[in-house]
């Protein structure tokens, strides 16, 4: 093995059970190795890659998820995703392949995954179209986002690289609401209870009353 490469979370963390990358881990990994090693997960943003050095001392990173949602990453720049998905376009126009009407989709999906969530019929539509349709699907959110005036909205959407951290909130909001409504019923029934023993036993005073007259 010339090259090393470890991801800091175990195979449990999957989805919504995903949480940051024990870079202590990777770091103690370097530490004993001679080989380069690179470390993986926890990379959202260019300013990560300069933390995870700094925490592992690994000789490289590798990043996946992020990278597919922002194809740009390494650069340090912030780019319009709608910019990033009309290049991307250009080049799968340059570089034709048999598998295009197959990979174009996903990967578009993915860079415009905020716009997508947002127009939820645009995502519908796109799901059975060809490969024209969606040549022309960030031209047509851009006529959209300008005229509805969408951006900031859409911006708050979450990210694909986000999108589990998102359901995980979802998740334990509806969890937190479930418990909620489970200690509201329980208070309810305690009082009903509470007010069927005093009443039993204003009956009770009431009827010990009249046998003593």
């Amino acid at each position: 093995c010339q090259i090393l490469t470890v991801h800091g979370r175990t195979r449990d963390m999957l989805q919504q059970k995903i949480g940051g990358p024990d870079l202590s881990t990777i770091a103690r990994i370097k530490r004993e190795m001679k080989i380069p090693i690179f470390s993986n997960g926890g990379i959202e943003k260019f300013e990560d890659i300069e933390r995870t050095f700094q925490l592992t001392g690994a000789d490289g990173v590798m990043v996946s998820e992020a990278l597919l949602g922002n194809p740009c990453l390494f650069s340090g720049k912030i780019y319009d995703t709608l910019d990033m998905a009309e290049e991307y376009i250009e080049f799968a126009k340059k570089y034709p392949s048999p598998v295009a009407q197959f990979a174009v989709r996903p990967h578009l999906y993915k860079i415009l995954y905020k716009e997508l969530c947002y127009y939820k019929d645009l995502r519908t539509e796109w799901n059975k179209a060809d490969i024209e349709v969606l040549y022309n699907g960030p031209s047509e959110i851009r006529k959209r986002r300008e005229r509805e005036k969408t951006h900031q909205d859409i911006e708050n959407m979450p990210s694909w690289y986000r999108r589990h951290r998102a359901k995980q909130v979802e998740l334990r909001i509806r969890e937190e609401k479930k418990r909620a409504a489970l200690e509201a019923e329980r208070i309810k029934e305690e009082a009903e209870e509470a007010a069927n023993e005093d009443k039993e036993n204003l009956l009770q005073t009431f009827f010990d009353d009249t046998d003593d007259e």
